[in-house]
């Protein structure tokens, strides 16, 4: 996979919330409806078919999805399904999904990508070329970028992304 081999998102449909993800809470609004993605992406999260959505985080986060402004902080414990619910409901739109788990070195260039000395082939010398990372990449395909463990990152690493909220 690479950046030029990636198309942006086409819209296959629309359906209602209550048909995506089954909450009883959005049964007969049909006035929450949702673009669905055209099939394919190699990067869209394979579906959970029995996963249960909780509706009121559901309902929090679509509504990021439909008007966002900067990034979307979500909280918890270990294992309270903070990725997994991002994960869900973007296999269900067929929207791409790329995943870093941060850690306190963790740096800015890292997701944004940089120069390195790449082979195309074994045995043949490298040449240094531009590798986008997992930022770079979601927004040329119009994916979301889970930044797991994001409160680990230095805070003078944190500053690049601040011109991305804007």
């Amino acid at each position: 996979m690479t950046l030029s081999t990636l198309q942006p998102l086409a819209v296959a449909c629309t359906k209602t919330y209550f048909e995506i993800f089954g909450c009883e809470g959005f049964k007969g609004q049909s006035k929450l409806a949702v673009s669905i993605f055209e099939e394919g992406h190699p990067c869209v999260p394979k579906i959970i078919p029995n996963y249960q959505f909780r509706e009121d985080k559901t309902r929090e986060v679509m509504a990021f999805l439909r008007k966002p402004r900067g990034g979307l902080y979500i909280f918890g414990p270990t294992g309270s399904g903070k990725t997994s619910l991002i994960r869900q409901i973007n296999a269900r739109l067929n929207w791409p999904t790329l995943s870093v788990t941060c850690t306190g070195r963790t740096e800015f260039s890292s997701l944004v990508g940089g120069f390195q000395l790449v082979s195309e082939q074994p045995g043949l010398p490298p040449s240094t070329k531009f590798v986008y990372g997992p930022l770079a990449i979601a927004a040329k395909i119009g994916g979301t970028l889970i930044l797991n463990e994001w409160d680990l990152v230095d805070p003078s690493e944190t500053m690049g992304l601040n011109d991305l909220q804007d």
